[in-house]
């Protein structure tokens, strides 16, 4: 069980210490009863049943196990006195505290809810915070909360789902998750007080900031290859970008789309629409590589049964080609490949199209005639009596060689966000304006709301008699702050 806390070794091991008198309790009150059990069954003497609750208390097993407290070994024996120490102040990290036995692991664990789970911020909840958020270089404000921040007043409280997984949904409606350095400096603490959390590396804030020469992985440049990239120029309002690490690609599946220029408002520039190599996945193979361009050259793997279901193929801007499953072979020679559809006058074929907005778009294509090369094609929506009629050619054909961009300049950084943000970001990299930035907080906690685990104390002692019912290691990870 994997904890996140903001304890001190003080509030640590007084909670060992105190599930540790409570146990020894409860072991010398259960022999007690057992004593008086067998002096009521035994009609013994009252002095044989006190000598048995005597020495069968002086076999109490106390706790034991290794506490690493910050690369420093804590071991609890059963005759260590705990109290002793109180005086080590340093700060735990990574620590393991192995509870040996399981009932003594269950009453630290009821301890531990009750006496502190229950009534602070852990993973899971939701709050209500101000906050004011610093530069940890200088201490300048870049975000507050607060209206008026020097008194600390006036302003809406923020938010917050506490979470270390930004796509988890909150339970309650409003709420959103934080960053994850601050995410982690909230665990622990409770309503009421105020702290100070930092500094938080740009790892657990924004990220590094991205920069020219920095690289990272993306398939939306060339939709749905995967390309490794390296930034060439970035600047305020544009970022450029160049293919890289190309010389061991080995067969691909050429993309459907290649961005061009996306500062243009002509569409023929935005993009490039190359022929339908893709129709052959894991066809298409490197062949020269120049500083500006990238030749490619594509050798069919089928001539028939091109595609199981109908398929629209769009080439240039604005013309469709279909292939159909029983009605379309290709050939090629050694310059170019040559696609023909031959349907039967009268046949149906069913498409269901993703619109990408939460329903599919199904339609029934029907084959209405077939003049020269050109076949006459009716379209029928789904709940639609009305056909759509459109013309389209029977054969198409292109050259075997196609030449790819290495360059994707001036990408508008307003497009960012939706082209390669989560991929830069899984590199470590970020272009928020906070990014490289070491960060600390001043929070405030208004109000707790438990929508965790610890919400319900007897939800909680169910969940860890099962995950206790064998000696277990807890795993605390402890938040250092500035003010414990």
């Amino acid at each position: 069980m994997v904890d996140y806390l903001n304890l001190t070794n003080f509030e640590v091991i007084w909670r060992i210490y105190f599930a540790d008198c409570c146990y020894k309790y409860l072991y010398i009150r259960a022999l007690f009863i057992i004593s008086m059990g067998g002096i009521i069954l035994s009609k013994k003497s009252l002095a044989i049943g006190i000598i048995v609750l005597f020495i069968g208390a002086s076999f109490v097993p106390g706790i034991s196990g290794r506490f690493i407290f910050s690369e420093k070994e804590l071991i609890i024996t059963n005759t260590t006195s705990i109290g002793d120490k109180f005086q080590d102040t340093s700060i735990m990290t990574n620590d393991n505290i192995n509870l040996e036995n399981k009932y003594f692991s269950r009453i630290y664990s009821l301890i531990d809810i009750l006496w502190f789970r229950w009534k602070s911020i852990q993973i899971g909840d939701c709050v209500d915070m101000h906050y004011i958020g610093r530069y940890a270089s200088n201490m300048t404000i870049f975000d507050s909360s607060y209206e008026d921040v020097v008194n600390k007043t006036g302003g809406c409280p923020l938010q917050v789902f506490v979470t270390l997984n930004n796509s988890e949904t909150s339970p309650k409606l409003g709420y959103t998750s934080i960053i994850m350095g601050l995410a982690e400096g909230l665990i622990g603490l409770r309503v009421g007080n105020e702290y100070v959390i930092g500094p938080i590396p740009p790892e657990k804030a924004y990220g590094n900031k991205l920069g020219i020469g920095d690289t990272f992985n993306t398939s939306n440049l060339a939709l749905e290859m995967n390309q490794t990239v390296q930034v060439i120029d970035l600047n305020s309002d544009f970022i450029s970008l160049k293919w890289i690490d190309m010389e061991n690609f080995g067969k691909f599946t050429m993309p459907t789309m290649i961005l061009k220029n996306l500062s243009s408002m002509d569409q023929s520039e935005m993009i490039i629409i190359p022929p339908p190599y893709y129709v052959w996945e894991n066809s298409t193979e490197i062949i020269n590589i120049t500083d500006e361009t990238v030749k490619v050259k594509t050798t069919p793997t089928a001539s028939e049964n091109l595609s199981e279901t109908i398929k629209p193929i769009q080439y240039g801007i604005t013309d469709i080609f279909f292939i159909f499953p029983d009605a379309t072979t290709a050939t090629w020679n050694e310059t170019t490949i040559t696609i023909t559809s031959s349907p039967e006058i009268g046949a149906s074929y069913q498409y269901s199209q993703d619109t990408g907005m939460g329903y599919v778009m199904n339609m029934t294509f029907t084959i209405e005639s077939i003049v020269n090369d050109t076949i006459n094609i009716s379209v029928m929506y789904e709940d639609s009596e009305e056909k759509i009629y459109q013309e389209v050619n029977s054969t198409l054909e292109f050259d075997r060689i196609f030449t790819m961009p290495r360059s994707y300049n001036n990408i508008p950084l307003m497009y960012q966000e939706y082209l390669f943000a989560e991929d830069i970001q899984r590199e470590g990299y970020s272009l928020h304006e906070l990014a490289g930035e070491e960060l600390i907080f001043e929070v405030a906690i208004i109000r707790l709301y438990k929508t965790s685990i610890y919400r319900n104390w007897k939800t909680y002692w169910n969940f860890t008699s099962k995950i206790l019912s064998t000696p277990k290691i807890y795993n605390h990870h402890f938040c250092n702050r500035l003010n414990n």
